[in-house]
């Protein structure tokens, strides 16, 4: 999974307006790379069925990874500000070459942790029970 560092602009905010599955997430939301996993594979699993709450995919991996049932409570969790540190994820893998292009400028490279914080990953499995 292929993830970068920046800061966000408007520039990046109105390229990613339309696009549905690039995101821009606070840095100090994402702990791990399991944690990005699980949020997707939620995402895409309730996307399509009864369970969905969003009408897009990114609005509805934000609310998986911010725990939240509110749309408005999840993107004030997780959205960044301008020139906040966020951290930009492609929310499936063909997608990943187009993240690059987003996001090459100012934006570093980065491997998310490997290490699994259960509480957290269980906070996100369980905030639609």
């Amino acid at each position: 999974m292929k993830a970068y560092e920046g800061a966000f602009s408007r520039e990046i905010a109105s390229i990613l307006k339309d696009n549905e599955t690039i995101v821009a997430i606070k840095k100090t939301v994402i702990e791990s790379e399991a944690q990005v996993r699980l949020a997707c594979e939620l995402t895409n699993k309730s996307f399509g069925s009864t369970k969905q709450i969003a009408k897009d995919r990114r609005t509805e991996f934000v609310l998986w990874i911010s725990g939240e049932h509110e749309i408005k409570k999840a993107m004030d969790r997780t959205m960044p500000k301008e020139n906040e540190k966020c951290i930009f994820l492609a929310l499936d893998e063909k997608n990943e070459d187009e993240l690059e292009e987003i996001v090459v400028k100012g934006a570093k490279k980065i491997r998310l942790s490997k290490k699994i914080d259960p509480i957290e990953l269980e906070r996100i499995s369980l905030s639609r029970t």
